[in-house]
């Protein structure tokens, strides 16, 4: 269907119905088309320069408005019908960014058609309690790159030291710093060290 992609704008256009279709542009620009179909009609267009000229428009600005003007007047005529999918069809709702079976959490769902046996059976990991849960606790434990050592920056710290969060700097000698997410750290620190 051309509810998304580059043939979408053929829905503002006023092409109304099951319709399908693609865009294509050649690499130099010289050419554009759209081919477009419904159950029972197919049409082409392209546009071009027989000197071939560069055209700098796409096939969704160049060809697509003039098959949706001809589309509106032809299925008028000829009317598009909803075909009954074969049983070997199934649908899923899944997730529009990894194809991956929606939850009530994922932001952008999507209908898609899958041959019987092929369609995703595992739920999106990416939204959720538990993916902000995860991606809490990564930002939280993640491990940092050192930034290149320069000179102490204050009196009383170690070279070297600088470069490390406080709470790092106080759980190496043994001491931890005020409650908050730098106590966690420190203490995430002290027992990997084994001295927790």
């Amino acid at each position: 269907m051309i509810d998304r992609g580059t043939g979408a704008s053929a829905r503002a256009l006023g092409v109304e119905g099951p319709v399908a279709g693609k865009t294509g542009t050649t690499n130099e620009g010289r050419d554009t088309w759209f081919v477009g179909y419904t159950p029972r009609l197919v049409a082409v267009v392209w546009v071009g320069f027989d000197q071939r000229d560069v055209l700098r428009l796409s096939g969704a600005q160049a060809a697509l408005p003039i098959w949706a003007d001809f589309m509106r007047t032809a299925l008028g005529v000829v009317p598009a019908t909803v075909p009954e999918p074969p049983p070997s069809i199934t649908f899923r709702e899944v997730d529009a960014a990894n194809g991956k079976l929606a939850t009530t959490w994922c932001p952008v769902v999507i209908r898609e058609a899958f041959l019987a046996s092929t369609e995703p059976r595992e739920f999106c990991p990416d939204h959720g309690p538990a993916a902000t849960v995860r991606s809490f606790f990564r930002r939280l434990f993640e491990i940092r790159p050192l930034a290149p050592r320069t000179a102490p920056s204050s009196p009383g710290v170690r070279r070297g030291d600088e470069d490390r969060p406080r709470g790092e700097r106080l759980a190496s000698k043994g001491r931890l710093p005020r409650p908050g997410l730098p106590t966690i750290r420190a203490r995430y620190a002290l027992h990997r060290q084994g001295r927790s």
